[in-house]
């Protein structure tokens, strides 16, 4: 089975549905998006369990796979040096911030500056992971999936946007995930800042993607029975 981007390609569920889950100290890279393109997978990669379970299965834990996927991930991404800096150095990052705030305010201000920081935003992180795909509102539904995304309205602002799960699993190749009025996305907000900078370019919205043939329009959905490829976005909030 091969894993690109949200994509996935297998011949066999038997990949994503067999496997141990086992104490880790260190996490490797998982996309837990195979849950929304498969119509079945391990619970660790739906978020299947109790908030309990899943908490400590995805904050201590790993994923082995009996047969397990190969990652592949786009080479813009994969090889862009930038990004292979931040993922390979991330703890080290937090060493010049902890030096300032040592000599700002003591070991007090390094507790709460970047313990404390790195901390709530690993387990704010998987608790909205967990939220986002066990309660909230739906307005689309991807048949087969093993998984339905959710909105948490309340986190949008908290997570950039992130918190329309729902949105984003009908539309993953999308860069704005606030789809509808209402739908704050400081997330997008930001790319479009970006884009007028001339720093990001290529934004997809969902008019731009292939049309989905396992997408449903969720019936109370204010679009109505209309195909979801009708959603357009503008690009200021």
């Amino acid at each position: 089975m091969e894993v690109t981007g949200h994509r996935v390609r297998s011949t066999t569920l038997a990949a994503a549905c067999e496997g141990t889950v086992r104490w880790s100290p260190v996490k490797s890279l998982w996309f837990t998006g195979m849950a929304g393109t498969m119509p079945a997978c391990h619970d660790y990669l739906r978020h299947g369990r109790s908030p309990w379970r899943d908490g400590w299965w995805q904050l201590h834990c790993e994923l082995h796979l009996a047969n397990p996927p190969r990652i592949a991930i786009e080479p813009g991404i994969a090889h862009d040096r930038f990004y292979q800096w931040l993922e390979r150095y991330w703890m080290l990052q937090q060493l010049p911030v902890a030096l300032l705030l040592w000599l700002w305010g003591g070991a007090a201000f390094v507790v709460w500056g970047v313990c404390a920081r790195v901390t709530a935003g690993v387990f704010g992180h998987w608790l909205i992971g967990w939220l986002a795909h066990n309660r909230g509102d739906m307005h689309h539904i991807v048949r087969g999936a093993a998984v339905q995304g959710r909105n948490i309205r309340w986190t949008s602002l908290l997570t950039m946007g992130e918190g329309w799960h729902n949105n984003h699993h009908a539309f993953p190749g999308s860069a704005r995930l606030g789809l509808l009025p209402g739908e704050w996305d400081p997330g997008w907000w930001a790319l479009c800042t970006l884009r007028r900078a001339g720093l990001v370019w290529g934004l997809r919205l969902p008019a731009d993607l292939p049309a989905r043939a396992e997408l449903l329009t969720w019936s109370a959905h204010p679009l109505g029975p209309a195909a979801p490829d009708t959603i357009t976005c503008q690009e200021t909030p």
